[in-house]
C-alpha cells in the first residue's frame, strides 16, 4: 500500500504511462479520521469536566 502511494505521487507529471491506471479498493483507503476525532473531543471535554 506504502509503495503504491509513492508510485503515485512520485511519478512525474510529463510521464503519465508511469501513474497507475487501476484505482485502489476500498480496504486500502484507510480509516476516516472523523469518528476517532469526535472520540478525542469528548474524553478531552471529559477530563476537563471531571477536573
Amino acid at each position: 500500500m506504502y509503495v503504491r502511494m509513492t508510485d503515485e505521487v512520485t511519478a512525474p507529471p510529463d510521464h503519465p504511462q508511469l501513474r497507475p491506471t487501476e484505482s485502489s479498493p476500498l480496504r486500502e483507503h484507510g480509516l476516516p479520521l472523523g469518528p476517532v476525532l469526535i472520540l478525542l473531543v469528548v474524553l478531552a471535554v471529559s477530563a476537563a469536566l471531571i477536573m
